[in-house]
């Protein structure tokens, strides 16, 4: 390697110990088959849903704190065992919040001075050593942070390893996803898909593309005007990372101990042309008409959980992982740059308030996340009483406490939902 790596110095940092994890080949990792989902299946077997399908409890927790700046929109968010870590709007940047919501301290600023973020800069956790990587977009670099805010370093990347993301899978095992050249240059073939490092900068393991073999995509008129970045999800199950190759139907998980393909989505007819796929501006539209779009799989003990779009169609489709079987609910006639509709989350029967639907999980897998904001609390809860499913009078209602706590104008509120064991 030419450059050494510049993730060496970084993560370095407070390091004591280093595991050691047997060496593997990238086809000794791959050969693994993954799971095939039947996703036609899926779209055309309506089932009913209920939050307790999935979980034991909900709890509620308003972000309390920047009463003068209060926070538009959650950008992403990761949990730890005590700890709330919130990217709002980039204007206020990352905040630590405890449980119970309240604000511990703020990390980060947008700017372009040392230690300051772009637009469209994310983070991930390093729980054991209690830091924070940022990856800055356009420039790529890495910012280091310590849990109370303080900056640690900035950190060049090395141009052969550019990527449009970084996670923290352990201090010594760090992936990086969707490559990316530096101008002039424009999505040359062999772009890796995911790449797995070692503290030093050592490759562990790469998987390409699925686009770097093909002879078509470059002459599509999407392909030299966007890197494959697509979208993704902070999704994480028994403390692996499961993310989508881009142009593919395969899900893969990264863990410290390798990549391997988990879930083939299998779209039959709708899945389309590899080149296409990978080249949708959003995942709730669907260019060209005939392909099945998903969003990103959550996964618990006993199911897994997708959203996905045909036409002006909308599924929530669920997997049952004992038989394989799946089903969904529809929400039909919806326009192309529409958002899915509020009737393509899970009803909750656990307490009537507000419907669910995950946007993160934490590291271990068993709680699923979501944001809303409090007007759209508000107003769900209000559309629930006028259609006589809850009764907004019962204060020891907790979703109802909440409602009579809520201003319109207050910070978002985080919903933690406890998926069910596996007996």
């Amino acid at each position: 390697m030419k450059r050494a790596f510049h993730f060496t110095a970084l993560l370095l940092l407070s390091l004591t110990a280093v595991e050691t994890i047997p060496a593997q080949t990238n086809n000794a990792r791959n050969k693994r088959t993954p799971i095939s989902i039947d996703v036609v299946a899926g779209i055309k077997t309506q089932v009913k849903m209920k939050l307790s399908d999935f979980a034991d409890s909900i709890v509620y927790i308003p972000l309390q704190g920047l009463p003068d700046f209060p926070i538009g929109w959650v950008v992403n968010l990761e949990m730890t065992p005590d700890e709330l870590f919130v990217l709002a709007s980039h204007e206020i940047g990352l905040l630590r919040f405890n449980l119970a919501g309240k604000l511990k301290n703020r990390i980060g600023g947008i700017g372009n001075g040392p230690g300051e973020l772009s637009m469209g800069s994310d983070f991930s956790l390093s729980p054991e050593e209690k830091r924070i990587y940022f990856h800055r977009n356009f420039t790529h670099n890495e910012l280091c942070f310590s849990y109370d805010g303080k900056f640690i370093e900035d950190i060049k990347p090395d141009k052969s390893k550019l990527s449009e993301r970084t996670i923290m899978l352990s201090p010594n095992r760090i992936l990086k996803i969707g490559a990316k050249r530096p101008p002039p240059e424009v999505i040359p073939p062999g772009n890796y898909e995911a790449l797995l490092l070692d503290r030093k900068g050592t490759e562990i393991q790469k998987i390409l593309s699925p686009l770097a073999n093909t002879t078509e995509w470059r002459s599509q008129p999407f392909a030299n005007k966007i890197s494959f970045t697509g979208e993704r999800s902070e999704v994480w199950y028994k403390n692996k990372y499961l993310f989508d190759a881009y142009a593919s139907d395969t899900l893969f998980e990264a863990s410290p101990e390798g990549m391997a393909a988990r879930y083939f989505l299998n779209k039959g007819k709708y899945a389309g042309p590899k080149w296409l796929q990978g080249l949708f501006s959003s995942r709730t539209k669907s260019l060209s008409g005939d392909y099945i779009v998903n969003q990103p799989v959550f996964e618990s003990d006993d199911y897994l959980l997708f959203r996905a779009r045909l036409q002006s169609i909308c599924y929530l489709v669920r997997v049952n992982k004992k038989d394989n079987t799946t089903g969904s609910l529809k929400a039909a006639n919806i326009p192309d740059n529409a958002p899915y509709p509020s009737m393509l989350k899970i009803p909750n029967d656990l307490d009537g308030g507000i419907s669910f639907y995950p946007q993160f999980t934490n590291r271990e897998g068993n709680i699923w996340i979501c944001t809303v904001t409090a007007l759209d609390y508000r107003e769900e809860m209000k559309e629930l009483a006028k259609k006589g499913k809850i009764d907004l009078s019962k204060k020891s209602n907790r979703s109802v406490a909440l409602y009579n706590q809520l201003k319109e104008e207050d910070n978002p509120v985080i919903v933690l939902v406890y998926l069910k064991r596996k007996k």
